[in-house]
C-alpha cells in the first residue's frame, strides 16, 4: 500500500505539468482523459503513484469500467492511504485536473473554458 501524501501529488503534478505529461496535455484531443495512466501521460493522482501502485490503480479503473479516476476508490480497494485531513484537498486537485481534462477533450487547449479549468488546477498546486 503506497501511502500518499498532498505534498507528493502537488510536487509530482507540478512536475508533469512543466514536462507537459498530464493527460489533460495529451496532443491527441480523444486521450485527453480523466485516466490514471495513458501513455507517458498521467493524471494529477496518477503522477505521483509508484509503478506498482499504478498497475494496481490500472486494474481497479478496468474492473469498475469508470472513465475518471477515483482517490476514494484507491482507499477502499486498499492501494493507497492518505490522511484524513489531506484527502478533500487531494480529492480536490484530481477533481479540478479531471475538469481540465474534459474541458481540453470538448473544446481544445486554447478555449476559453479550458484556459479557466487549467488555471483552475493549477492553483490547487500551487503555480
Amino acid at each position: 500500500m503506497q501511502i500518499l501524501t498532498l505534498e507528493q501529488v502537488q510536487k509530482s503534478a507540478r512536475k508533469y505539468y512543466q514536462a507537459k505529461r498530464l493527460t489533460a496535455q495529451h496532443p491527441k484531443r480523444r486521450q485527453r482523459m480523466c485516466y490514471y495512466q495513458i501513455g507517458h501521460y498521467r493524471c494529477a493522482i496518477g503522477s505521483a503513484l509508484s509503478k506498482e501502485t499504478l498497475k494496481q490503480a490500472h486494474d481497479i479503473e478496468i474492473q469498475l469500467l469508470a472513465d475518471d479516476t477515483s482517490l476514494e476508490a484507491l482507499i477502499k480497494a486498499k492501494i493507497i492511504q492518505t490522511n484524513t485531513t489531506e484527502y478533500n484537498l487531494i480529492q480536490e486537485i484530481q477533481w479540478k485536473h479531471d475538469n481540465w481534462a474534459q474541458a481540453s477533450q470538448s473544446y481544445g487547449l486554447k478555449h476559453v473554458e479550458t484556459k479557466s479549468c487549467e488555471r483552475c488546477f493549477l492553483n490547487t498546486i500551487g503555480l
